[in-house]
């Protein structure tokens, strides 16, 4: 992705933080950062035929059916 950027042209900065598991426990990586914070969800089918990267701001919560 960030070579596809690169490749576009399309200027961004690059921050990294550990592993977290919610947003609450981020906000001490993104103090001083002035831009939207979100979270990447990585779902795949129960096959694992088809893959999905969902990306939201971090205060929203994700409601998904479960696979019966």
């Amino acid at each position: 992705m960030l070579a596809r950027l690169s490749d576009l042209q399309v200027s961004f900065e690059r921050y990294e933080h550990p592993p977290i598991a919610t947003g609450d426990e981020g906000l001490v990586h993104w103090e001083g950062i002035e831009a939207v914070h979100c979270k990447n969800l990585f779902l795949r089918n129960q096959k694992g035929t088809r893959h999905y990267l969902v990306i939201l701001p971090e205060f929203l919560v994700l409601v998904l059916p479960l696979a019966l």
